[in-house]
C-alpha cells in the first residue's frame, strides 16, 4: 500500500501551492537582506557602493552558475519546409500581415536582431534592483 504521502502528492494539482518552497524563498530574501545591511555596516559611508559591488558579485555568481547555453546548430530549412514557413504572416512590425516570404530578408535578418536585444534587455530588466525590491515587496 502506497506511502500516505505519495498518495497525497499525486491528489496536488500541478498548479498547487508548495508551502515549502515559499519558505525557502522567504528565508533566501532575508538571507540576501543580511548581507547587504551587515557589508553596508562594515563601509559605512559608501552604502550605495557596496549595494553595486554586492549586485556585481551575486551577477557574476550566477552567471558562473547559470552559464549562457550556446545556440544549438540552425539547419536551414528544407524546400517545402521554407515554402510553408514563407506563407506565413509576419505578425508585428513594418510588414504586419505580409507574407514572410514577401519582406526583404534584410528586414528579416533586422527582426533577428532585435529579438535577441530585447531578450538581453529583459534579462537585465528581471535583475534590475529596482523590479527585484519590486518582486520582495510583494
Amino acid at each position: 500500500m502506497p506511502a500516505e504521502d505519495e498518495l497525497n502528492a499525486k491528489q496536488k494539482p500541478e498548479w498547487a501551492i508548495d508551502p515549502e518552497a515559499i519558505r525557502r524563498r522567504q528565508q533566501a530574501r532575508e538571507a540576501a537582506r543580511l548581507v547587504v545591511e551587515l557589508a553596508e555596516e562594515v563601509v559605512s559611508g559608501a552604502e550605495a557602493d557596496c549595494r553595486e559591488i554586492v549586485r556585481g558579485e551575486i551577477l557574476a555568481a550566477l552567471a558562473a552558475q547559470h552559464p549562457p547555453a550556446t545556440a544549438p546548430a540552425i539547419t536551414p530549412m528544407r524546400d517545402e519546409e521554407s515554402r510553408r514557413f514563407g506563407r506565413r504572416l509576419i505578425p508585428f512590425g513594418r510588414y504586419k500581415g505580409h507574407r514572410i516570404d514577401s519582406a526583404p530578408l534584410d528586414y528579416l535578418l533586422w527582426l533577428i536582431d532585435q529579438n535577441r536585444q530585447f531578450i538581453d534587455d529583459l534579462r537585465r530588466y528581471c535583475l534590475s534592483p529596482r523590479i527585484q525590491a519590486e518582486q520582495t515587496d510583494e
